[in-house]
């Protein structure tokens, strides 16, 4: 009986120390669900978990169980409790607006045995950005200039990061575009966050044709910034319903083969690669992504050698060369370098309204090595094949226009592109080539880009 009673007590004085609070002598532990947290650059909260066996303390400097406020843009909702090994606590961090560049912090967790147990806070870049679009423009138009229609348009200047208190003065300059009026001056910024700052165009457009506008912006202590110009075309091609008709329009939809090399998705093809045996319907191969399907080139082997498949997937009238069948949407370019073959496309011969200006509107991507530009304009139409240093046989040169392709990779960006009206030429037609900054000499360097959604209008 002794011995039991002494075993009793034994028992009975060790529940009780691991009821109570451990000292820092104390055998515990002190674990905290993370070791980063990341912050966008706006007011914003997030939160971690203590798991501990006893008193825990939140410090922001090490060695220390005291807040002294040291960064003055953390703030912590728990500065101290006390744990059981069973209980997650949650503890809420919140960081202030940063309006500077990326900022860090380090707050400690001590307690339990435990000293220092860092948990790292990264708060990302918040300067206010002009921020452009992934084609590269600085500012763009939204909406349409229609002729003998009151203006609904507006120019929009893209920002990042803003507070919601900027004020800048925009100055448009403008040329063409006989009754439209740019509203030049001062705009604020009356929210946080990402957005625009939108210039109204006001009035009735009275003339066909190309309009150029011209956008600088001074910030509040007189700092200028010249975002540059772009240009597009009062617009005239429309049906008596108000309908538009494009002079041309070409989406690819009827492209099934290949795989997706932007959507960096696979895709399917025909077994039999025979070109005169082409057929839709017949999609029974699987291929990997970036796999072409045209056999090829669609308009230097298909055309010729199987009319009634190249009618099938819309590209009848169409030429060119080196051109290549994605699923829906078309490669120009090859990965080795050619001699006097870009990769060209060219259109039916067009019905221009005479002394008529065009806007040509597309998307563009790319994936690896790329040329710098692209290349658009009129010219008389031919086969496509005779191709020197980048200009196509009997182009218009005044229509020659340039497009940037230094775009994100894999991603799908619109462009657009002002077409001036050829003249009096005959069999005008639409072409798209490799610019000739990507030529040396007679050989065009190895890249690859792509097109879709081709449009014109007038």
């Amino acid at each position: 009986m002794k011995l039991f009673y002494k075993l009793t007590i034994v028992l009975a004085l060790a529940g009780a120390c691991g009821l109570a609070a451990c000292s820092d002598d104390d055998t515990g532990f002190l674990k905290r669900n993370l070791r980063e947290m990341s912050f966008p650059y706006v007011e914003s909260s997030n939160t971690f978990t203590i798991r501990a066996t006893g008193d825990w303390y939140i410090s922001d400097v090490p060695d220390s169980r005291e807040w002294k406020n040291t960064y003055g843009w953390v703030h912590v909702d728990q500065l101290s409790g006390k744990g059981n090994p069973g209980t997650y606590q949650k503890i809420t961090v919140t960081c202030d607006q940063n309006t500077d560049e990326e900022r860090t912090a380090t707050i400690y967790l001590h307690g339990c045995g435990e000293q220092n147990v860092a948990v790292a806070i990264t708060q990302e870049n918040g300067v206010f950005e002009w921020k452009p679009f992934d084609n590269g423009q600085q500012f763009d138009i939204s909406g349409m200039l229609k002729l003998g229609t009151e203006a609904a348009a507006r120019l929009r200047i893209p920002y990042v990061k803003a507070l919601g208190t900027e004020k800048y003065t925009v100055t448009v300059a403008q040329s063409g575009g006989d009754g439209i009026t740019a509203s030049s001056g001062s705009y604020t910024i009356a929210a946080p966050g990402n957005g625009y700052i939108e210039v109204p165009l006001t009035g009735t457009a009275t003339k066909q044709g190309i309009v150029t506008f011209g956008v600088k912006v001074s910030d509040e202590s007189g700092t200028e910034k010249d975002f540059g110009q772009i240009a597009t075309i009062v617009r005239a091609g429309f049906d008596a319903s108000g309908e538009e008709t494009p002079l041309v329009e070409l989406d690819f939809n009827k492209f099934p083969w290949g795989g997706d090399c932007i959507g960096k998705k696979a895709g399917v093809t025909s077994a039999d690669k025979t070109v005169a045996n082409l057929n839709l319907g017949n999609e029974t191969v699987s291929v990997t992504a970036g796999t072409n399907a045209s056999i090829g080139g669609i308009t230097s082997t298909v055309r010729s050698g199987n009319p009634a498949f190249y009618r099938a997937i819309g590209m009848e009238g169409w030429t060119g060369y080196r051109n290549y069948m994605c699923p829906g949407y078309m490669q120009f370019g090859a990965a080795s370098d050619v001699e006097n073959q870009p990769g060209s496309l060219i259109s039916p011969v067009l019905d221009i309204p005479a002394g008529y200006d065009m806007l040509l509107t597309f998307k563009v991507a790319i994936w690896a090595a790329a040329p710098d530009q692209g290349m658009v304009g009129i010219c008389e139409k031919n086969d496509g094949l005779a191709i020197d240093k980048g200009t196509l046989n009997k182009i218009v040169a005044s229509t020659k226009s340039y497009f940037s392709l230094e775009i994100p990779t894999y991603t799908w960006v619109e462009v657009s592109a002002v077409v001036p009206n050829p003249g009096t030429g005959k069999n005008p037609a639409l072409f798209f080539c490799t610019a000739d900054s990507w030529f040396s000499g007679s050989i065009v360097k190895a890249g690859r880009w792509y097109i879709d959604d081709i449009k014109l209008v007038y």
